[in-house]
């Protein structure tokens, strides 16, 4: 996937006032970390990015591209640092995260799996043969 594809997606345009010779391929200075989270908690993935002029974030989960909206928070800020929070795990959630960073250079990719753990996993039975459930009867 490239810059342009991306832009026209989202249907942007981006206007740069440096040339190629100038920029710089997009990089992360720090990566996607992957968590173990407790079923019905948040989440938040961080990552910072390096390039010229700073590339443009897009996460997936799973290959698929995710959508900023109630469930998905994307933030980015001017010094390159983006985020993606997810405010109440669902057991759905579970999965490979991928931030792509892409600007007039090229693309730089990394990514984070997020483990769910169900809450309140029942105990195993303990099972009592005839003879101990007579002798505990009596």
């Amino acid at each position: 996937i490239t810059l342009e594809e991306l832009l026209e997606e989202d249907g942007e345009e981006m206007m740069l006032d440096i040339s190629t010779e100038e920029s710089i391929e997009p990089g992360f200075v720090s990566t996607v970390k992957s968590y173990r989270i407790l079923d019905g908690m948040g989440v938040t993935f961080h990552c910072k990015l390096s390039g010229h002029p700073m590339p443009k974030i897009v996460w997936f989960k799973d290959g698929r591209r995710l959508k900023h909206g109630d469930h998905y928070i994307m933030e980015t800020s001017e010094n390159g640092e983006a985020s993606l929070r997810i405010s109440t795990i669902l057991p759905e959630d579970e999965g490979i995260y991928t931030v792509l960073a892409s600007n007039i250079k090229g693309n730089a990719i990394c990514s984070g799996k997020l483990f769910i753990e169900p809450v309140g996993v029942p105990a195993t039975q303990t099972y009592l043969s005839t003879t101990e459930m007579m002798r505990r009867m009596r």
